[in-house]
């Protein structure tokens, strides 16, 4: 699990899959894992696109950051996974949000993982608009990070069980019906 609970071991295998097995693995933004790939970033870069920033070894949402221009990237030997930001979100109430699905894998070979039927969605807490110089700086609209977005004004706690579709945090499964489509298979 140590190769996939960081952002930069989590790329350094699918940019490895990717390489092996193809369009099975294209489902993953456009990434770079700096310094090692600066050579690739610079090539690929085009003005006018938006790209985030996250340091490989923290959490929370600390240090992630977006970047409009080039000369924006990290300097010199600092580590971090640059991505292409994905600039048309699904929203939901005009709020961009993540889903967590909690996998428990008890074997690797034979691999044997059990899907957890009930998961969350978080929130932003900002209504969302495409990246622009006035927005870039607001992790509220940008980032679902919970704690990046319970430190918000707008953050809405859920203090009733019986209505899992409202405030910051979600249920999946009031995620599904909102979205009107039924769950994945397990």
């Amino acid at each position: 699990s140590f190769g996939i609970g960081r952002k930069d071991y989590l790329w350094k295998n699918l940019a490895r899959m990717q390489r092996m097995h193809g369009a099975a693995y294209d489902f993953v933004a456009k990434s770079y894992l700096l310094p090692r790939d600066r050579e690739y970033f610079e090539r690929d870069y085009n003005e006018g696109e938006v790209f985030i920033v996250k340091p490989p070894a923290s959490a929370e949402g600390r240090g992630i950051r977006l970047m409009t221009k080039l000369e924006q990237a990290p300097k010199g030997n600092t580590a971090a996974l640059v991505q292409k930001y994905l600039g048309e979100p699904y929203l939901i109430n005009n709020k961009k949000f993540d889903m967590r699905i909690y996998i428990g894998v008890t074997s690797f070979d034979p691999l044997r993982a059990y899907i957890f039927e009930e998961g969350l969605s978080r929130f932003a807490t900002s209504d969302y608009t495409p990246v622009s110089s006035s927005n870039r700086k607001n992790r509220y609209m940008h980032l679902t990070n919970y704690s990046v977005n319970k430190k918000s004004s707008d953050f809405v706690r859920n203090t009733d069980a019986e209505r899992d579709d409202e405030g910051s945090k979600w249920s999946l499964t009031a995620t599904w019906k909102f979205a009107a489509c039924p769950p994945p298979a397990p």
